[in-house]
């Protein structure tokens, strides 16, 4: 998907267990590199930064467990969705409830967002255990419009017992 809007499609790169500026372990980063680049190049990201940013707030958060792009918005430019399947969410209030991170389109190279001081677009989290964002995806219909696929995996009912939860999302509510 093209989340810098030059309608080439970009990249998104996971490092789940890379520590964060502050060096909390396994807090996991996610590089993004804008396309047009000629086939056969390489990308050193030790060499150079990439061309967006994110990284993880807490140790053991794992952002980057899913790294998905997709037109949410349909606006013709996409979004980045970035599962943290053990973030505890808002002020760290539910335990592994996870999260998932989306920034919208068009993403601005040069864009680093370190979670620890400054927020995605939009935050979606579940209950305390239930790991969401464990994995996504981003699913175009029959009629070009596409739907965002997340799953909790342990999200649990007492009286059921333990199952995992998928929801699927046709549209990014209005931010």
């Amino acid at each position: 998907g093209d989340v810098s809007g030059d309608g080439i499609d970009d990249i998104a790169i996971s490092a789940r267990y890379a520590p964060n500026l502050a060096g909390a372990t396994v807090a996991g980063k996610v590089a993004v590199v804008f396309g047009g680049q000629a086939t056969g190049t390489t990308i050193d990201l030790l060499a150079a930064p990439p061309d967006v940013l994110v990284i993880g707030a807490d140790s053991d958060d794992e952002l980057g467990q899913s790294v998905v792009i997709g037109d949410m918005t349909r606006d013709g430019v996409s979004e980045l969705f970035i599962g943290a399947w053990q973030a505890d969410g808002p002020g760290n209030t539910a335990f592994n409830c996870g999260e998932l991170q989306v920034l919208l389109g068009p993403l601005v190279s040069g864009t680093t967002i370190d979670n620890v001081t400054a927020s995605p677009d939009i935050t979606f989290v579940s209950r305390s255990g239930g790991r969401l964002g464990c994995s996504a995806d981003v699913e175009q219909n029959a009629d070009g419009s596409q739907q965002l696929i997340v799953s909790a995996i342990e999200n649990d009912n007492m009286e059921c017992g333990s199952y995992g939860v998928v929801s699927v999302l046709d549209e990014l509510p209005p931010v």
